[in-house]
């Protein structure tokens, strides 16, 4: 449905007793993205599909995780740019984070792997060493 722009049905749907398994394949699909701006954009669509079954953290730590791909894809704002995806998903982060009661507006993230770090482990599983330049 999301590839046909249809997302807007896929979160009026019940999906009764399906909640986490549509959860879960579109968090796959999320994980799957390389690029958040480019495509269908899941990350968008499983934030929504959080926010409308009232799960907030879950909701915030879709958006911490565009930003940390966004951030790794290289997009830097111009010095002039007010307005860029990575100033509007921190202040969606804040804003979702702060529906939250304040004892639980935390998320877990796990820390994201340099490019260099990346480069390392499938040269070091390619050919059983590892050589840093």
């Amino acid at each position: 449905m999301c590839e046909q722009n249809n997302a807007p049905d896929l979160l009026s749907f019940p999906f009764i007793g399906l909640h986490s398994q549509v959860d879960e394949v579109l968090a796959q699909k999320c994980t799957n993205t390389l690029n958040p701006n480019s495509g269908v954009q899941y990350h968008k669509v499983l934030y929504a599909w959080r926010i409308k079954r009232g799960d907030f953290r879950g909701a915030a730590s879709v958006l911490h995780e565009r930003l940390q791909r966004l951030q790794a894809s290289g997009m830097v704002p111009k010095a002039d740019e007010s307005e860029t995806p990575i100033t509007q998903g921190y202040l969606a982060l804040i804003n979702v984070l702060a529906s939250v009661d304040e004892k639980q507006a935390w998320i877990l993230s796990e820390q994201r792997k340099t490019q260099e770090e990346a480069a390392a482990k499938r040269l070091k599983t390619a050919t059983g060493k590892c050589t840093l330049f």
